[in-house]
């Protein structure tokens, strides 16, 4: 069998595959698209083999398949769907998950440049944007299509409405069902497609490799600049990431305008994705006890307090809570005494260790808030506070050894030691930072502890050399 995402279709799958783009078509008449209104004319494949649009709802790739016989770039999800599901595969879809690994995002980019390079295949068509919008403002857009340099072709999909039925399928709007039950109940509906004209990647400006992702970043910049001059509206740096989480605080019934974060500003910082952003979400909605969008220190203490009830010692609880007391005054950049969702997502994804940053670098942070911002050292009890805590089920005589394998000449633990006890003893670090800030495990869910104590996590197998 041919493999339709890498393969040319044969003869007679096309005779098969033919009526499709009339029955598109048709299908657009009966949701009252009874003419489309065009703009323009598309430029031939071999000068612009991909063509990107933005994406407002279901009919921008019905319209664009009919109008251009093009492959799209798809989600994973969508081929799963009766009947769709099949029509995209027989229009050699390329399905891809939005929210995959940087491993899948590499191979995602490997087979966009394939298919644009090889003119057997049909024109590539991709909504860069990865998401549907209200089309009033254009979002920061995916690398994909922009990686390979190739000439790209833009083209803006608008619905002049005239105060009828909005079609946009955006979180908190009509689903599916409703955005096409809403567009038969219209007599009419108007469409309008505008081709605009073919754009080339720019020279890598100074400092700049080409076809680096910096490269790429400055095309797709380009282009999302003209797109949205020819539809009248900004750009914004918000992104597909952020429309993940305004659809996850809302199933959530949480005020989705409190965490738009802008996460295409933290992409070469933070080493995030849809799964992490979104349990960290899933933690500030936890904490946040009154619901106003941010956290007070009480908010910010208790949340972790609660996620290590019943692990510490009185005594080591007290000093974790003066830790994250001096954790929250770290991570309070505004200094208004609240910590936001913007805040929040940062200074966990830094102590947590995504951030995109040598290790030593984020050694010294974990140091700065576990010191507190009083200290400049740890000596041997809050040392061995920390190392009771990020092993609980060690030996405490091991918890006390830690502190003689990490110390430094000066008798103390101090920022630079403890970089080094934890450069040649990386394997401990994520301990630490649990130690700290415990995300990993529910309060409800955590273990109770039976038996002697487990001497399985040595904290100080042998001295530094």
């Amino acid at each position: 069998m041919e493999d339709l995402e890498k393969e040319p279709l044969s003869l007679w799958r096309r005779v098969i595959r033919s009526p499709v783009y009339p029955l598109l078509r048709l299908q657009l008449f009966l949701c009252g698209f009874h003419w489309i209104e065009v703009e323009g004319t598309p430029a031939p494949r071999e000068v612009a083999p991909v063509m990107v649009a933005n994406h407002t709802t279901v009919s921008d790739p019905v319209a664009l398949f009919a109008l251009n016989a093009a492959s799209v770039v798809s989600r994973e999800e969508n081929g799963a769907m009766p009947v769709i599901g099949g029509i995209l595969k027989s229009l050699q879809t390329l399905f891809v998950n939005r929210a995959g690994t940087p491993e899948e995002r590499l191979a995602v980019k490997e087979a966009m440049l394939r298919r644009a390079t090889d003119d057997r295949m049909p024109r590539l068509l991709v909504f860069p944007e990865a998401t549907c919008t209200n089309g009033r403002a254009v979002i920061t857009f995916k690398l994909g299509p922009f990686a390979p340099l190739l000439p790209v072709q833009p083209v803006v999909v608008t619905y002049p409405l005239g105060g009828g039925f909005d079609p946009c399928w955006v979180n908190g709007g009509p689903g599916l069902f409703g955005v096409m039950l809403g567009l038969m109940l219209q007599v009419h509906n108007r469409m309008r497609v505008r081709y605009l004209d073919v754009v080339r990647p720019d020279p890598p400006a100074p400092g700049v490799a080409a076809g680096s992702n910096a490269h790429a970043a400055a095309f797709a910049r380009k282009t999302q600049v003209l797109m949205a001059e020819a539809m009248g509206v900004p750009t914004t740096e918000h992104s597909f990431l952020d429309v993940i989480l305004s659809g996850k605080a809302l199933k959530l019934k949480y005020p989705a305008g409190a965490i738009a974060p802008g996460l295409a500003a933290f992409r070469g910082i933070l080493d995030v994705d849809a799964a992490s952003t979104s349990a960290i979400l899933e933690a500030f909605v936890a904490a946040d006890r009154d619901r106003d969008g941010c956290l007070t220190v009480a908010e910010w203490c208790s949340f972790f307090e609660e996620r290590a009830a019943g692990r510490f010692s009185p005594a080591d609880a007290v000093a974790h809570r003066e830790q994250l007391e001096s954790v929250f005054v770290m991570l309070d950049e505004s200094e208004d005494g609240l910590l936001d969702f913007r805040e929040f997502l940062v200074g966990l994804s830094v102590l947590s260790g995504r951030a995109k940053a040598e290790p030593a670098v984020l050694y010294r942070t974990l140091f700065r808030a576990l010191a507190g911002t009083s200290r400049g050292a740890l000596d041997r009890e809050a040392f061995a506070s920390v190392a009771r805590r990020a092993f609980p089920e060690s030996d405490p005589a091991d918890a006390a050894a830690a502190f003689d394998v990490a110390r430094g000449e000066a008798g103390v633990v101090d920022e630079e030691a403890f970089v080094r006890y934890l450069t040649v003893r990386a394997e401990v670090a994520d301990a630490y930072r649990d130690a700290l800030l415990d995300l990993g495990t529910s309060p409800k869910a955590a273990p109770e502890k039976t038996g002697p104590p487990s001497r399985s996590a040595k904290v100080a197998p042998a001295p530094l050399e």
